[in-house]
């Protein structure tokens, strides 16, 4: 709530020579707009810099966060007298976001999430190494900043679509077990996420065909790692594999606190 008497508080009680930290119209703010920097300064009245809560997973250790910058005003240079980007403890891992809010500072109004993308993954892996992570990268994109392809994954498992999920699986699966021989740094940040995509590789397969045993299901789902497409999840409620309890055990547990989710209605 931008409009918070506190605001005004700070305004005129604290001294003028202090900097004020702002993280955004949330913890991890989904959109920061140049309009909500211009009124954040007034209110204010006091230097503000903006504390960027991404890529920063602390809230939901479960998941990665491998996606660039994205849905931030290209005035807040305007309003913000610094930024500093809050990364994962994956530290190698979060060399991909970090990197794009670097390149949104350097120049927030030419800034280009894809090229700043691009030149974060070529910063982690050599040359061969570079389709794979971008598979791998895109299938972890969620982040309270996007929700990514979410629905459209959604909706392949709702559909059945056999097709565009044993096609999406032989990528992701191809891609992590390429990586794996990879002796870049930031393989050992990934590797738990790595291997979560080859165990969702061997077992969606049962969940379709219905082969899967129960017990060896349950103690894969009771790891605490998650992919950003959260298909693997939606196959399971498509398929009817688990039963209420069970999905709130072994699957909702680990995504976290869901108040950053603003773009569904949980």
């Amino acid at each position: 709530n931008r409009d918070r008497i506190y605001l005004t508080d700070l305004n005129e009680r604290m001294d003028k020579d202090v900097i004020i930290f702002f993280t955004g119209d949330n913890v991890c703010a989904e959109v920061i707009t140049n309009d909500v920097a211009k009124h954040v300064k007034e209110v204010m009245g006091h230097p503000v810099a903006l504390w960027e809560n991404y890529p920063v997973n602390d809230f939901w250790p479960a998941r990665i966060f491998l996606g660039p910058l994205v849905n931030r005003g290209t005035q807040l240079g305007n309003y913000f007298d610094a930024m500093v980007s809050n990364p994962m403890n994956q530290w190698e891992a979060s060399k991909i976001g970090v990197l794009s809010i670097a390149h949104y500072m350097w120049n927030s109004e030419r800034y280009d999430p894809e090229k700043s993308f691009e030149l974060g993954l070529k910063e982690v892996v050599s040359a061969p190494y570079l389709d794979d992570l971008r598979v791998f990268a895109k299938a972890n994109l969620l982040s309270p900043l996007t929700d990514s392809h979410l629905q459209m994954h959604i909706n392949i498992a709702q559909k059945k679509d056999i097709d565009a999920i044993h096609t999406y699986y032989k990528e992701l699966s191809q891609a992590a077990k390429s990586l794996m021989q990879c002796d870049a740094p930031i393989i050992e940040d990934i590797r738990p996420w790595l291997e979560r995509a080859l165990d969702e590789a061997k077992y969606y397969k049962q969940v379709i065909d219905q082969t899967y045993d129960k017990s060896e299901l349950l103690d894969f789902l009771a790891k605490p790692y998650l992919l950003g497409d959260e298909l693997f999840s939606a196959l399971l409620d498509a398929y009817g594999v688990l039963t209420h309890e069970e999905f709130l055990s072994y699957v909702r547990k680990h995504t976290g606190n869901r108040w950053w989710r603003v773009w569904e209605k949980v």
